[in-house]
């Protein structure tokens, strides 16, 4: 993160294309965009017991993919993390290269 990303403010368009995107989303995954949130909160706990990661640059999207079968939808979730460092319980943590 950038020194500078720390003190400038987001103005109100970008908000709001941030929420508009959220619920749009939460739209077609056909659930609420609470659930959503406890989605992510969920998946970014988890993920951090074994990874070292920046919950900022973490993309998670909840998409819809058709089977084989004719009219069969289903939602499928989408993750991107950027991976810092891989976690090792039994020793030091692993440092990834840049």
């Amino acid at each position: 993160m950038l020194i500078a990303e720390l003190f400038t403010k987001k103005n109100s368009g970008e908000i709001a294309r941030k929420r508009l995107k959220h619920l749009l989303t939460a739209d077609r995954a056909g659930c609420s965009p609470e659930l959503l949130d406890l989605i992510r909160a969920d998946f970014l706990r988890s993920v951090s017991r074994y990874l070292e990661i920046d919950p900022g640059d973490v993309t998670l999207r909840i998409l819809r993919t058709s089977s084989e079968q004719p009219a069969e939808v289903f939602p499928a979730v989408c993750a991107s993390v950027p991976v810092l460092t891989l976690r090792s319980h039994l020793q030091h943590d692993i440092r990834l290269p840049i």
